[in-house]
Order: structure tokens, then C-alpha cells, then sequence
């Protein structure tokens, strides 16, 4: 018997429904395979090709299929990890069967199945976690490529609960961008004599979360982040979208609603389609009739015209030209003594002078890597003259700091403001002596985040730091270069002017370490000290490394968060000379390579594991020699997990 009819009649008599799939695809061989959902096929002499597959929806069968190639970090580790905490013991029910391109199928059955679902995609809208349900197939063991970790005949029988968490879990893992759906407001206002509209008033009062409990959704949990929520008459599916605590945006998934779904939903977009049908005038003058909206008093310009007007001002000298034949002229005789330094870093009787006064530095990172608890520190050691056992030291004797926030909101603002002052030994009720923490993102453009900005600093004596955490939200956009260079000249004017240090938060690009776009080059260009800030891969570390500065380099730091505490040292140096891995070593990184470049992989390596390059480098070509990985075919080849009990692919997994 050829050795896929041997594996189809196995599959049949563990309660499989097995059909023959195109040599080398995965679609079915047979145009009408999708009858083999309520029965099976009786004629093995079908299974003559190189492939089978397995069909959903037969005997409760479901499938979670995890396609690792769209992964864009350490997706399936924190998808593990998301399920293990929501669902204790719910991993050891799946039968998983790793697949030809990195990723994974998690098999099990349950009384309640539905058709094939997407549950999340990447930042570029490609499916990273879906279903394979009913009218849906899998290719399977023995088809070339899929291996499988635990026997077929294993598959356990879950409940309608847990399959939820499984859901669950894998929609946490949904990195969609968060569009807002589109709408049109009305193009001029019942009333021309509105300066804050209806619309934006209702939108800075109401919450998407209020609006849905009036019309019968009912939140069914909820996180740190978010609240999960289910339509009124829902019973197919554990929710139905998520309400953002943060934005009071609503998200939607469920295609069963009014609501478009997979855009945001703000306040007013909400209450215009389920209560006005989504007719945006008629919601307006609803809204208007009820009190929403205020009188303007002047007419503004848009935006961009008060942004360059903004920047454009205070750029051109009233002073005379004779006057300028001499203003920046240097006397070659004249001793000019070093600027003061506003911060060092300490090292015994060794220091390195991180920013000093009259320059303008950079903090780079992605998102979430701790750029904030860092800024904290620097903050805190100005303040206090020294931070970490003086690691980290001011030149300015307890020196004052100004702090503008961007990009929170008053809550997770003040958080910060607490925060510094509690590493800084400073109580709450003196600390606006030392620390003035402005959280600007209520102002209404970026135009007036800078006017406010420049207004402070023009009437505040003695700073010795200032933070702009983000600079993007003073700007016009990263990549308006005449707006960029103007930007960043008048940060240089403004640090030189009042003698003051000015730090800069900017995040990186998605795919390199370099500042996000004409703004971020141009900030590097001029920074005293450029800042790189990145996150381990466990999550539990940050790395601050110099990536320029004008000064002596410094040694690499690392940031660690425990409790209220940041501690700031120097990184830990690398395992020792000749670091040996043991197979149950190799074995439990490997499941945390999946899905990584080669590249990525031997980083991860170093990082978690606190070897060198060279032997992370090492342990992969282990890895690869035991056969414990592969790689994925085309240029960017990416990790896959070979099986990890020692089955050949000849022997079946039953």
C-alpha cells in the first residue's frame, strides 16, 4: 500500500477525515472534497499523490493556524505566553504539527465550531493567526514539510470556554493599524459662528464604551489595555470588539453589527451610526440641539499655516547688519572654557559627559522599550545630583528640570511626574519646586505644543534639563524637511540662548535602528549625544548604548524596572569564554527562535542567554547540525522548529 493511503486510513480510524491534495499545493485534488466534512472517503486508491489533507469541521475538528513568516517580533512566544496565563493547561490539550513555512496548526476538537476566522494580523494587514473550521482543510502529515510534535490520536475534545481563551489570546496578538473609520463632517456647520463643533465637544465628553452599554452591549472582561465587549444577542463568539481604556476608541471584529469592522470607532462616529444611520449631518444638528459646541471668537488658520508661521517668526534678526559682522565672530585669543555638564556618567575616578549645557541630545528607541524610565532617571539624577550610587551625576548642583510630555494623557502623565520625583527623594507637595511636568497633548495642534513650549522656556530661569518627550508632536510631520531643519535650529537657538540642556524623544523606524524620517536625521546631525534605547528580547532589560556623541564614548547601560524603582547600571558583560549549550538547552531556545531571521536569532541568543555573538552563532549551528531547526526557502529565511521527540516523518503519529 503507497504510504499516504497507509496514513489515510490511519487518520479515518482515529476519527479523521483525510482527502488527497495537488502534488506539492495544498488545496484538495478534489473539486467536491468539502462533502468529506460529514463523511469520509472510502477509496484509498485517491491517495496516489505527495500530499493529504485534513478536513475541518468533521467530528468537531478545528484547527489554529499560526503562520510564523508574518511575524514581526516574538509573536508566538507572547502568544504562549498570553494562553498559559489566561488558560492553565490549555496548550497540553492541542496537538500541534509544525508546517513547511515556520509556523503552526493547533488541532482540537470542540462541540462548537464555525467557519474559517481571522483572528490577527501584522502592522501590513497580513493574517498571522486564523481558523480552519467548517468548509476549511489543512495539509497534514505525511505531505512533505509537516511534522507533527505529539500523536494525531491524542486530540483532545476542548470546551466552548476554552476555546474562547484560545481565541482570545490570539486576537491580543492583532497588531492591524488602528485606522479611524472615515467620515465626513459636515462641511459647513448649521451655525458658522461654532468654534469648537459638536462633534469634537461630544467627542472630548463621551466615551464609545457609554454609548454601547445604552444599546445592549455587555462587557464580558477586560485588561490592563482594553475592554472586551459582545453585541446585544451574540452567542457564536466570546466578543464582539474592544473599547481602548487609554483613547476610549472602539475597535470592532464581529461582522454582525451596523459597525464597520476593523476601523476605529471614535464617540461621535459611533453614536452617528447607530443612532442617526450614519448620516453625519443629522447627527450634528442632534448633537447641537443638545447643547454640544461653542461659539468661536476669532477665526484660526489651519494647521500647517500656523505651524510655519510658528517656526518662521522668531528665525529672522532685528538686529542691525553691522551688528552681525561681529555676533558670532570667535577671538582666537579669548579662553573659552568648557560648557557646563549637565550630565556624566561615573565610573570610579573615570567619568563621560553625557550632555552639557547650551547643546540638544537625542533618545531613539521603538515603541514600549522604556525610553520614559529612562528619561526618569537622567531626570532624577539632575535633580538629586546623582542617581544610582552617582552612576549617573549632574555638574549642575541639584539643578532644575522642565519636562514636556506630548503624547500621554493626564493620568499615565502624572504617573511620570510621581515617578521622577520619588527617584529624585523629592516629596509630592515641594515638587514643583525642582520638577515642572507639563502634559501638553490636550492642546489642540502641534503649532501650539511648540508656542507653549517656547512661552515656558522664555519666562523660566535657572533649567538645567529640558525634556521634549515626543519632539514629533512639536512638528509638522518627520518628514517635512524645510519644517524639520527649522524645528530643530530653533531647539539649538533656544538651548544656547537660556544656557539649558534640551533631551529629545523620537522613535525609530519599524525595520532599523535609525530615527524616523528627515526629523530624526537632522536631530542626529546636530545632537551633542544620541541615545539608543532597546528592549531585551525577555522583555525584563533595557539597553542604552551611545550611537553617537561628540564626547568620549561611554560603556553600554542597562535599565531594569523594579516596582517604583528604575535601576540604571552598566551591562552585564557577556557569558564567559567558550560557553557550552546543552541539548536541553538547544531545545528550549530553539522554540523561542521560530520564525526569527538568522540574524534576529543569534541576537535573541546573546541577549537572553548573556553569551557572545560569536556563540550564539555557535548554538544555531548546533541547533541546525542536531536538526532540532530548518530554515524557510527565499532570501530572508526564517526559523522553523524541527520535531523536537525524535519521530522520523516515516513512522506515523498515532
Amino acid at each position: 500500500m503507497h504510504k499516504l493511503q497507509q496514513a489515510a486510513s490511519l487518520y479515518i480510524e482515529h476519527g479523521f477525515s483525510p482527502v488527497p491534495l495537488v502534488s506539492g499545493q495544498k488545496r484538495p485534488l478534489l473539486k467536491d472534497w468539502t462533502q468529506y466534512k460529514d463523511k469520509v472517503i472510502t477509496d484509498l486508491n485517491l491517495f496516489s499523490t505527495e500530499g493529504l489533507g485534513l478536513v475541518c469541521g468533521f467530528n468537531g475538528l478545528e484547527v489554529l493556524d499560526i503562520d510564523a513568516k508574518h511575524f514581526e517580533g516574538n509573536e508566538f512566544i507572547e502568544f504562549i505566553e498570553i494562553l498559559e496565563a489566561n488558560g492553565p493547561g490549555l496548550l497540553k490539550k492541542m496537538v500541534i504539527q509544525n508546517t513547511p513555512s515556520g509556523g503552526f496548526h493547533f488541532l482540537y476538537r470542540c462541540e462548537t465550531i464555525e467557519g474559517n476566522k481571522k483572528l490577527a494580523k501584522n502592522t501590513v494587514k497580513e493574517v498571522t493567526f486564523e481558523t480552519r473550521g467548517i468548509g476549511g482543510q489543512i495539509a497534514a502529515w505525511p505531505t512533505p514539510g509537516y511534522s507533527l510534535e505529539n500523536k494525531a490520536s491524542s486530540i483532545q475534545w476542548i470546551t466552548k470556554e476554552e476555546r474562547d481563551i484560545l481565541f482570545n489570546s490570539a486576537r491580543d496578538l492583532d497588531k492591524t493599524p488602528k485606522v479611524e473609520v472615515s467620515y465626513k463632517a459636515p462641511s459647513k456647520s448649521y451655525n458658522d459662528n461654532e468654534d469648537v463643533t459638536p462633534w469634537d465637544d461630544f467627542n472630548s465628553k463621551v466615551d464609545c464604551l457609554t454609548i454601547l452599554q445604552g444599546h445592549g452591549w455587555t462587557i464580558v472582561r477586560e485588561d490592563s489595555k482594553c475592554i472586551y465587549l459582545k453585541r446585544p444577542g451574540q452567542t457564536d463568539a466570546p466578543d464582539s470588539g474592544k473599547v481602548f481604556k487609554d483613547s476610549g476608541r472602539l475597535w470592532v471584529w464581529s461582522t454582525s453589527t451596523a459597525l464597520e469592522a476593523e476601523v476605529l470607532y471614535n464617540a461621535f462616529a459611533l453614536y452617528t451610526a447607530l443612532e442617526h444611520n450614519n448620516d453625519f449631518k443629522a447627527s450634528s444638528r442632534a448633537l447641537s440641539s443638545e447643547g454640544y459646541g461653542t461659539k468661536k471668537e476669532t477665526v484660526k488658520p489651519n494647521e500647517a499655516e500656523r505651524y510655519k508661521a510658528a517656526l518662521s517668526e522668531p528665525i529672522e534678526s532685528e538686529e542691525p547688519a553691522d551688528d552681525l559682522l561681529t555676533k558670532y565672530l570667535l577671538d582666537p585669543t579669548e579662553d573659552i572654557k568648557n560648557p557646563p555638564s549637565v550630565l556624566e556618567l561615573r565610573l570610579g575616578v573615570e567619568s563621560f559627559t553625557l550632555g552639557t549645557a547650551g547643546n540638544i541630545s537625542l533618545i531613539q528607541g521603538k515603541a514600549k522599550s522604556r525610553k520614559s524610565y529612562f528619561m526618569s532617571a537622567l531626570a532624577a539624577a539632575v535633580i538629586r545630583d546623582g542617581y544610582n550610587n552617582n552612576l549617573l551625576k549632574s555638574g549642575i548642583v541639584k539643578g532644575n528640570v522642565l519636562y514636556f510630555d506630548t503624547e500621554q494623557g493626564d493620568f499615565h502623565a502624572q504617573r511620570v511626574n510621581q515617578r521622577i520625583l520619588h527617584l529624585a527623594g523629592i516629596p509630592r507637595e515641594v515638587g514643583q519646586d525642582k520638577l515642572k511636568y507639563y502634559a501638553l497633548r490636550r492642546a489642540d495642534t502641534n503649532a501650539d505644543r511648540l508656542s507653549v513650549i517656547e512661552y515656558i522656556l522664555n519666562r523660566t530661569e535657572g533649567a538645567a534639563l529640558v525634556i521634549i518627550d515626543g519632539v514629533v508632536d512639536i512638528a509638522n510631520g518627520v518628514n517635512e524637511e524645510p519644517e524639520a531643519i527649522a524645528l530643530v535650529s530653533r531647539l539649538m537657538k533656544i538651548s544656547a540662548e537660556k544656557n539649558t540642556h534640551i533631551a529629545t524623544v523620537l522613535h525609530e523606524n519599524k525595520h532599523d535602528r535609525g530615527a524616523k524620517g528627515h526629523l530624526g536625521s537632522y536631530l542626529v546631525q546636530k545632537s551633542e549625544t544620541v541615545y539608543g534605547v532597546s528592549r531585551s528580547e525577555d522583555g525584563f532589560t533595557t539597553y542604552i548604548e551611545g550611537l553617537y556623541t561628540r564626547n568620549a564614548s561611554f560603556p553600554d547601560l542597562q535599565l531594569e524596572v523594579n516596582g517604583k524603582d528604575v535601576e540604571i547600571s552598566l551591562k552585564e558583560a557577556t557569558g564567559p569564554e567558550g560557553k557550552e549549550f546543552s541539548p536541553g538547552d538547544l531545545e528550549r531556545i530553539a522554540k523561542a527562535l521560530v520564525g526569527k531571521t538568522i540574524t534576529a536569532a543569534k541576537e535573541y541568543v546573546r541577549d537572553v542567554e548573556r553569551c557572545k555573538m560569536s556563540e550564539a552563532a555557535k548554538a544555531i549551528n548546533l541547533m541546525e547540525a542536531a536538526k532540532i531547526i530548518s530554515y524557510t526557502s527565499g532570501q530572508n529565511a526564517k526559523i522553523c522548529l524541527n520535531l523536537s521527540n525524535g519521530q522520523s516523518s516515516e513512522s506515523p503519529p498515532f
